[in-house]
């Protein structure tokens, strides 16, 4: 090789490996977000009509994936909303109690396994919901 062509091979050599890295696309860490549900959010999981998506976060690593809803509703009115639905959707509800300031659900299903914690303030109520995928 020529001395003008060694920076010009090493040049090749690491787009060459550049676009190898990028071949995939596997994501790692955690996100943050607002306002919208993550793209791997369940699809059958039951969602309020009412419901204003507040902050989400999503651990690529472990699969855990967290949405927190708001909800115009009793606190008492949404933890009997997510029973009902979460069954009729195919989860396991394994717990579901709480007070009128607190709830928590624990469900299941064949792929996932949850938590909800349900707050109250004021008219609205404020559930997060927890999912823990196979990750």
């Amino acid at each position: 090789m020529t001395r003008s062509s060694i920076p010009r091979f090493l040049v090749v050599a690491m787009c060459v490996l550049l676009v190898a890295s990028c071949g995939g696309e596997t994501k790692s860490g955690v996100e943050f977000g607002e306002g919208e549900l993550p793209g791997d959010w369940p699809q059958a999981f039951p969602i309020p009509e009412n419901a204003v998506i507040g902050s989400t976060l999503v651990n690529h690593d472990s699969g855990r994936q967290e949405v927190e809803f708001r909800v115009s509703a009793p606190i008492e009115t949404l933890a009997q909303y997510f029973d009902l639905n979460l069954a009729n959707a195919g989860y396991a509800i394994d717990s579901s109690n709480g007070n009128d300031t607190t709830w928590s659900i624990e469900f299941r299903d064949d792929d996932d396994s949850g938590s909800i914690v349900i707050q109250s303030f004021g008219n609205i109520s404020s559930a997060v919901v927890r999912i823990l995928g196979e990750g």
